[in-house]
């Protein structure tokens, strides 16, 4: 009987472990929760909230100022959008584009989805005529630990006639929507 208690324990803590685990993680925060929760979590981190926007934060991340968004669903914690505070323009998006698309590929927590896309962009593509008249999106799709439930992805967004920034959303798709309010 003892054997049985303590085997039922080291079950009950490793699913604990594994399901902690298995949740998108940004700066090592689990993106799950309230939002008032992971607001604190991140100004610990060194975030502030943003004097031109109340629902941001601003702060360094990977060596850029950003802004930081926490999206929700049913109170829950889903998404941190994290964006450029500063536009660039064609050349240095593609160029900024590229070197996230290098890092991410290069770290051994994220690996390209079986149906995702990470492509770079060349240096003779024209980015805005792509966006304008070929309505082209750019982005990267990855994992995080190997977990389909762990999405991270980023784009480019334009921000203004020839200006553009990059968009990084940090996804745990247990609470995202899944149509449960229609």
């Amino acid at each position: 009987m003892k054997r049985i208690i303590i085997l039922a324990f080291a079950l009950v803590v490793a699913c604990t472990v594994c399901a902690q685990q298995d949740v998108t993680t940004f700066l090592g925060i689990p993106v799950d929760g309230t939002k008032t929760e992971m607001r604190k979590k991140l100004i610990e981190k060194g975030f502030t909230p943003s004097k031109s926007d109340s629902d941001a934060l601003v702060g360094e991340f990977n060596g850029e100022e950003v802004f930081l968004y926490i999206q929700t669903n049913n109170n829950k914690v889903y998404r941190i959008i994290v964006a450029d505070a500063r536009p660039r323009d064609e050349i240095q998006i593609r160029n900024r584009y590229n070197q996230l698309l290098y890092q991410f590929k290069n770290n051994k927590r994220y690996t390209v989805p079986l149906f995702g896309s990470a492509n770079e962009i060349s240096e003779d593509e024209k980015i805005l005529h792509e966006i304008l008249i070929n309505k082209k999106s750019y982005e990267a799709d990855f994992i995080q630990n190997n977990s389909y439930q762990n999405f991270v992805w980023f784009c480019i967004r334009q921000s203004g006639f020839e200006q553009y920034v990059i968009a990084i959303y940090y996804e745990n798709q247990r609470n995202a929507a899944n149509g449960e309010d229609l």
